[in-house]
C-alpha cells in the first residue's frame, strides 16, 4: 500500500486509513463482491483499531526522526544529538500510556480513538511496554554512539567538555585551556591562549575528519 515518496511513506498511509476506518467497510459492503465480513469486523474491532492507532502515531515520529536524519551537512554529533532527544521522546511517550493519569497529547490516534470509544482507555497500558521496548531497541542498536560521547563532546563544545574523559595528551592542554578562557586577563594570556589551541588543533582536527567519515 506504500511508496517510498514521502508523502505516501509508510507513516503517512498508516494515518490515512486510520482516518478512513469508518468508511473503508462501508466500501467493501457495498462495491466488493466477494466476502470481505472478516476485513469488516476487524476493522470495527475497537482493539484491532487502537492498535493500528497506536501504530499510526508512532511510526509518524520515527518518520520524523528519519526526517532529521536525512537532513544535509550533519556530522555525527548532530546525529547523535537526534538520536538523544527522540531516545528522551520515549521516555515521555511511556509516561504517556501510564494507567493513572494518561497523556495523549503526543499521540493524536490514540486520543481520537479514546474520545470514539471511551471503554479503550483501560488498554492504553500496555503500549507503554511497546514504547519500553522500542526505547531499549534504540539503546542498544547505538550504543557505540554512547561510548563515543566524550570524543563528541570535546567535537562539539571543548570548552565544557570534561577533562577527565578525554584522551590523556590533551588533558593538560585542556586544562589550561579552560582557565585560561575563563580568566580574560588580558593580551597576554590571550597569546598563551592561542598557542594552547594551536597545539590542540591537530588533535581536532583528527577528531573532525573522523567524525564527518562516519557519516
Amino acid at each position: 500500500m506504500h511508496t517510498e515518496i514521502r508523502w505516501m511513506s509508510r507513516g503517512k498511509c498508516l494515518e490515512r486509513f486510520f482516518a478512513l476506518r469508518a468508511e473503508i467497510p462501508v466500501f467493501l459492503e457495498d462495491t466488493i463482491q466477494c466476502d470481505t465480513n472478516a476485513y469488516c469486523a476487524k476493522l470495527r474491532n475497537t482493539d484491532f483499531l487502537l492498535d493500528m492507532a497506536f501504530l499510526a502515531d508512532i511510526t509518524s515520529h520515527l518518520n520524523h526522526l528519519n526526517m532529521r536524519l536525512q537532513g544535509r551537512c550533519q556530522t555525527v554529533s548532530d546525529l547523535y544529538a537526534h538520536m538523544n532527544a527522540f531516545v528522551t521522546k520515549l521516555t515521555l511517550f511511556k509516561d504517556g500510556f501510564s494507567a493513572d493519569r494518561p497523556n495523549l497529547a503526543h499521540f493524536p490516534s490514540c486520543e481520537e480513538m479514546r474520545k470514539d470509544a471511551p471503554e479503550c482507555e483501560k488498554t492504553l497500558p500496555k503500549y507503554r511496554a511497546d514504547t519500553e521496548t522500542l526505547q531499549q531497541q534504540f539503546k542498544k542498536r547505538f550504543q557505540d554512539f554512547h561510548t563515543m560521547q566524550p570524543r563528541i563532546e570535546l567535537f562539539t563544545n571543548p570548552l565544557s567538555a570534561a577533562i577527565i574523559e578525554q584522551p590523556p595528551e590533551l588533558q593538560l592542554e585542556m586544562c589550561e585551556l579552560h582557565l585560561l578562557c575563563s580568566s580574560r586577563r588580558g593580551h597576554k594570556y590571550l597569546i598563551k591562549m592561542y598557542s594552547l589551541l594551536i597545539q590542540l588543533w591537530v588533535e581536532f582536527r583528527k577528531m573532525h575528519m573522523f567524525m564527518v567519515l562516519c557519516m
